[in-house]
């Protein structure tokens, strides 16, 4: 689900909150520096974008926190994750015996 229609890439959120890149790995929050185009803005890019150049996986942290989903929306949706959990529970319970 691409929050995002205008960025190349999509974003992933995992159940642990974190954003993830098209490599499956955990997009660390960066500060830009000042020869870019918003110094001192929060960003989340791939970690292989420095290395190896071949992921342009990007969001400004403002547009993620603009679109990310917060308060009772978010929390409608750990409570609905708590119960999928303990279905889960239940389900591999009776699958044990």
């Amino acid at each position: 689900m691409s929050l995002f229609p205008t960025y190349k890439k999509i974003l992933r959120i995992g159940i642990d909150g974190k954003l993830y890149c098209e490599h499956n790995l955990v997009a660390p929050l960066r500060v830009g520096g000042t020869c870019t185009s918003r110094p001192g803005h929060e960003f989340y890019e791939c970690p292989h974008a420095l290395r190896r150049g071949d992921c342009n996986v990007f969001w400004w942290k403002e547009d993620v926190d603009k679109y990310v989903l917060r308060g009772p929306e978010k929390r409608a949706l750990e409570v609905e994750k708590k119960k999928l959990e303990e279905e889960k529970g239940v389900l591999e319970r009776e699958l044990a015996c």
